[in-house]
């Protein structure tokens, strides 16, 4: 085996994990029809279309459409939340949360 080949068993462990939360089986035209492959990747767009809506839709009602993320991550922690009940909320990654939380300790 090459030196260049490793294999990263925690990565391999998350990608099963990951591979089971979808809880489908794959679909391949190795192993199906090509017509229920097609149907399968249909109504996969059409899933994913529907999360897009959804998404958009509760994006529209955040908070940080409403005055930025800056504002509404002082008021979150004005009200007491945590930086991952902030970074949860708002759907921005725990580092911005974290640098907004220092921000508003600085502002007060």
């Amino acid at each position: 085996m090459p030196d260049f080949v490793t294999f990263d068993d925690n990565m391999d462990h998350k990608a099963a994990e990951r591979f089971a939360a979808a809880n489908t089986d794959p679909v391949s035209t190795l192993t199906h029809s090509t017509a229920f492959v097609a149907r399968h990747f249909l109504q996969w767009r059409e899933d994913q279309k529907t999360r897009e809506t959804v998404k958009r839709i509760s994006k529209e009602r955040s908070p940080k459409s409403n005055g930025g993320l800056r504002g509404a991550a002082f008021d979150m922690f004005a009200r007491g939340l945590t930086v991952k009940e902030v970074s949860t909320e708002l759907e921005i990654t725990y580092a911005n949360s974290h640098y907004y939380s220092r921000a508003y300790k600085k502002s007060c």
